[in-house]
């Protein structure tokens, strides 16, 4: 049975407890090292607490059992405007979603860049010729890179929650 730990929180509250209260239903997720998907539509799968915190420091415990609806690829650029999709993941606000997965958001020239990126995607143009002339890892280009990095998008329902 697939299972994934939580151990952040938001202005919302921890994430523990937003699965119990089903206000959390899906979770942003960076690609496995070794390519396996997270979980697989329809798997019945197990939301732990820090279960890779050491035993000492705090108990390790299942939050609860969820059924698998969507396991989507997307980026970060794809969400970037989408409220709801800030709040099924956890966050009290747009505004902390994107404080969360790209700190440097709030800079003036990252705000014009993800306009401009976004403008350019709604034609259809790729966004990929921001990359064209680089020269050096700047701010500008790291946040490109976050933004348009392959990210998984998995929803669930409860199933059971846990004692």
């Amino acid at each position: 049975m697939p299972m994934i730990s939580f151990s952040g929180k938001t202005a919302a509250g921890p994430f523990w407890e937003q699965i119990r209260m089903g206000r959390k239903t899906q979770t942003i997720r960076e690609p496995r090292k070794d390519n396996r998907p997270h979980a697989r539509v329809g798997d019945i799968c197990q939301l732990y607490w820090k279960v890779r915190t050491k035993i000492t420091d705090k108990p390790v415990h299942r939050i609860a059992t969820v059924k698998i609806t969507a396991y989507e690829p997307i980026t970060l650029l794809d969400m970037w405007d989408d409220e709801e999709n800030a709040m099924a993941d956890g966050f009290a606000s747009l505004e902390e979603f994107r404080l969360y997965f790209l700190e440097e958001w709030c800079l003036p020239f990252i705000k014009e860049m993800i306009e401009a990126m976004t403008a350019l995607r709604k034609q259809g143009v790729d966004s990929k010729i921001f990359t064209a002339r680089r020269t050096g890892k700047t701010t500008a280009y790291l946040a490109f890179k976050r933004l348009t990095a392959p990210m998984y998008r998995i929803k669930w329902v409860k199933w059971e929650r846990a004692e």
